[in-house]
């Protein structure tokens, strides 16, 4: 007697891209720097170069969090869903459902 499931992903991964440090870059890469865990240096680097994928391959929670944190703090920031081809190797949570029965099970 066999069993199936029934596979769940609906937790697309998501980018949070900076495109504009705004006026208190500064405090804009000290955030990145917290919230990254990257150096300042490697976080400064990012900002000189936009727009910049600060955060890959997240679920939507953390990726709008750190967005709404950096208009906070002047910068200009959105997410952006990964694309189908993108996410084949992307991180995915998934979760497994129990259907009942197998194949012939009656």
């Amino acid at each position: 007697m066999g069993e199936s499931y029934l596979v769940i992903c609906d937790d697309q991964p998501h980018d949070a891209i900076l495109t504009d440090p705004g006026p208190q870059v500064i405090e804009v890469v000290k955030l990145l720097s917290r919230r990254t865990r990257l150096s300042l240096w490697r976080c400064k680097s990012l900002v000189s170069q936009l727009p910049a994928t600060v955060l890959a391959n997240v679920p939507v929670e953390v990726a709008t969090s750190l967005v709404d944190e950096l208009r906070e703090a002047g910068a200009c920031a959105h997410t952006e869903v990964k694309s189908r081809r993108e996410q084949s190797t992307a991180n995915w949570t998934v979760c497994v459902r129990w259907t009942g029965g197998g194949p012939g099970d009656q």
